[in-house]
């Protein structure tokens, strides 16, 4: 039939007016959109087979150099008294940036420090007067051992004198010149005085004994006053160095004062923070913590995509910033951890409406020919410098998918009704 109908139309248009008729119902304008309508189709075809359509996740992070921003905190309960360092000042490592006032143990170094003055003034007093005294039983022994040899010498002369007496009174009385009683007597006298010379000679031979003795004296006193003084010089020490710890605030590390949180005369107990402090790093990296929720977090892998957008830059005109994951945490963070880094409560409270998130550390990738040193989506991105402490909202590319796959169980599902 088809045929039929097909040669009465041929022989209709047999004659060349009629064909050229024909002919002239498509205009060059119709063929040339069609042929860009073609084009579009094959072009979608090929996107569709070789082109990606990324799968991102969004998150809100904050820039932070690499070290970190951190705390310093007070070891100890106190009063402020001073501080040393303001913000946007460069501190060293292990520099006193604040003292706080420490009176109970400024109390107890003051009163060993007076203990060990008394201690040192009995020493003094103790090795002078252990001199005069030393001096003085010297004078006085050497005094007893000059008496002691007169007293000896007198003494034996006398002897000699009372033993010839007593040898002629012993003949005299033999003979009955002299009476027994009188030759008795003189040797009573005799034997006394020869015990008289043996007691000097006992207490001459008793006399170096004595100056020992003083001197070992002397040195016992010596020896427990310089063990008081040690004691209490250490015990000095000791305050010093707690009075020291306790009332010195001190910087762990280089770096760049962010904010200081409270000023002298304020109270700080232990572990409070009195600034933060942004470390210097020595490659000049930063890195950006983002949190996302726990669904779509843990979708996240090291080495995935990060687009950065600083919170101070127009995404439209700039584009964004080029990261690369480096960690995900395998715990989701808790709210402390979150405000120690945001110092944001509502901000805190924002990220967590869907439960703890999930904490995921990207570093930027470095482009030396960009305004800023990093890699940007669009040229050389904004012209700011980027700092730690910056607002950014983080998409990550979880996924890159072919057209074609996701138009394919589209198609199944509207037009054969196959699938989900």
């Amino acid at each position: 039939m088809s045929q039929i109908f097909r040669k009465v139309a041929l022989d209709r248009l047999s004659s060349p007016e009629q064909l050229d008729q024909v002919m002239r119902v498509t205009s060059p304008m119709g063929w040339a959109v069609l042929a860009a309508c073609m084009l579009l189709v094959g072009m979608g075809v090929v996107w569709g087979f070789f082109g990606t359509i990324p799968t991102k996740v969004s998150g809100q992070g904050i820039l932070v150099e690499k070290g970190a921003l951190f705390d310093v905190v007070s070891l100890s309960d106190g009063q402020i008294v001073e501080v040393f360092a303001g913000v946007d000042e460069t501190v060293e490592q292990d520099q006193v940036v604040a003292r706080i006032n420490q009176p109970e143990l400024q109390h107890q170094l003051e009163e060993a420090q007076r203990t060990l003055d008394h201690l040192l003034e009995e020493r003094a007093f103790v090795n002078q007067l252990g001199s005069d005294i030393h001096a003085s039983r010297t004078r006085h022994i050497a005094q007893q051992r000059k008496t002691l040899t007169d007293s000896i010498r007198l003494a034996e002369t006398r002897l000699d004198d009372l033993h010839e007496r007593v040898v002629q009174h012993e003949k005299l009385v033999g003979q009955g010149i002299v009476a027994r009683k009188t030759y008795l007597d003189v040797k009573a006298e005799y034997n006394q005085v020869l015990q008289e010379v043996l007691k000097y000679r006992e207490q001459l031979a008793s006399l170096p004994t004595t100056t020992f003795e003083a001197a070992s004296e002397r040195r016992k006193e010596q020896i427990d006053v310089e063990r008081r003084i040690i004691h209490a010089e250490e015990e000095v020490d000791s305050l010093k160095d707690k009075l020291e710890l306790a009332e010195s605030i001190v910087t762990p590390k280089k770096g760049r004062v962010n904010e200081v949180f409270k000023a002298p005369g304020a109270f700080l107990r232990t572990g409070e923070a009195l600034l933060n402090l942004e470390t210097y790093s020595p490659d000049d990296s930063f890195y950006i913590s983002a949190y996302f929720s726990p669904d779509q977090g843990k979708r996240i892998k090291p080495g995935m995509t990060m687009h950065v957008a600083p919170s101070v830059t127009k995404r439209e005109e700039y584009g964004v910033v080029i990261g690369e994951v480096v960690s995900v945490s395998a715990f989701p963070a808790s709210t402390r951890g979150m405000m120690h880094l945001l110092e944001n409560e509502k901000l805190v409270e924002m990220l967590s409406r869907e439960g703890p998130p999930i904490k995921v550390r990207a570093k930027l990738v470095k482009d030396p020919q960009s305004h800023s040193g990093f890699k940007w989506s669009s040229g050389k991105g904004a012209p700011v410098k980027l700092q730690s402490g910056t607002m950014c909202q983080a998409d990550v590319v979880v996924e890159e998918q072919r057209p074609i796959s996701l138009l394919i169980p589209y198609l199944k599902k509207t037009v054969l009704g196959i699938g989900e």
